[in-house]
């Protein structure tokens, strides 16, 4: 028999699937962890393996060079005192993304 957590763990790993690699910008302020690195990073093993052991939708974006990191990830600051982020509706709250680095 199927339960919850089958039903959300298999949900889970339909999202990260099909925002592996950044594939669906629009959809990150949906995921409730979103992983960025560098290509070669583990990014997506990592993201399946979270979203299988765990059940969280888990995006992952790659960080290029040559390319503006996707809109959703770009939140506006303001300083009052303390660091007091905005996030819009469309947007990735910051404390859920995650940067990977690799040491040579």
């Amino acid at each position: 028999l199927r339960d919850f957590q089958d039903d959300q763990r298999q949900a889970a790993v339909d999202f990260t699937l099909k925002t592996d690699d950044g594939m669906a910008p629009r959809m990150l302020p949906q995921a409730d962890l979103v992983l960025l690195g560098v290509s070669r990073a583990g990014k997506t093993p990592l993201s399946i393996f979270i979203a299988q052991t765990m059940g969280l939708k888990v995006s992952n974006v790659p960080l290029v060079k040559e390319l503006d990191p996707p809109q959703q990830l770009l939140v506006e600051q303001h300083h009052r005192g303390k660091h007091h982020h905005r996030v819009g509706k469309d947007q990735v709250d910051p404390r859920r993304v995650f940067c990977l680095t690799m040491q040579p």
